[in-house]
């Protein structure tokens, strides 16, 4: 990642992580280059790989997913899981534009489009629980820095509770959601599905599926951080 970024710091602000050195309203110079910057990840799922590579990864190309492509920032590591944390379990929304800057430095300009950014919907008793979707917040960040118009929260819904992906193999997960969302209403061509963790992907590709059904004709990922596989 470029270190040169110069729009990391202000005479105003302290950084959100070291506190000392002013940064606004992100991070200090030094803080923005020790995140863990996901450099090297399959072009396709941004699994995250040791070496640079253009080839996908093996589950890529066995089985390619019906997104196009997966932009991600981060590995899932300290301290941006500690950021996501505390913005999704302890109510610290103010580090949701943090979080929407960094997303934005990591996806390269070219593929910054989308006729409408989607958020991964959340079911109401999850939502009712956590009192907020922290991905329609980053989303409607995004949108705003783009220019880039947001879905309306009953465009994509989950109809149906499912069980905790935590512990649950890849194959589990996607059992576990089908049939989990429903779309209502017209879709653009091209959408951008917007979360903040990619796990295994059975979310993002359930979505995915469900937008190609109703015509959409590409669509892409993008999310804060890549946990291994």
């Amino acid at each position: 990642m470029d270190s040169a970024k110069g729009n990391h710091r202000s005479k105003n602000n302290q950084c959100h992580l070291c506190q000392l050195t002013p940064g606004h309203p992100l991070l200090c110079h030094d803080c923005y280059n020790d995140l863990p910057w996901l450099n090297h990840r399959c072009p396709i799922c941004a699994l995250p790989r040791m070496l640079s590579s253009s080839y996908a990864c093996g589950h890529c190309q066995k089985k390619p997913p019906a997104y196009r492509h997966i932009q991600a920032a981060f590995h899932y590591h300290f301290p941006l899981n500690e950021l996501i944390n505390q913005a999704k379990f302890e109510h610290q929304l103010h580090y949701i534009p943090l979080l929407a800057e960094l997303l934005l430095d990591a996806i390269p300009p070219e593929h910054r489009f989308a006729d409408l950014i989607v958020p991964v919907p959340m079911h109401w008793k999850k939502l009712k629980k956590r009192r907020v979707n922290h991905a329609l917040l980053l989303a409607r960040e995004l949108g705003k820095r783009l220019s880039i118009p947001v879905a309306d929260t009953q465009l994509l819904q989950k109809v149906r509770h499912t069980e905790p992906q935590k512990d649950l193999t890849r194959q589990q997960r996607q059992q576990n959601l089908r049939g989990s969302f429903a779309v209502s209403g017209t879709l653009p061509a091209h959408v951008a599905l917007v979360d903040d963790v990619m796990t295994t992907g059975a979310t993002i590709e359930e979505i995915a599926r469900l937008l190609i059904r109703h015509q959409v004709q590409k669509v892409d990922g993008w999310v804060i951080a890549r946990t291994p596989a």
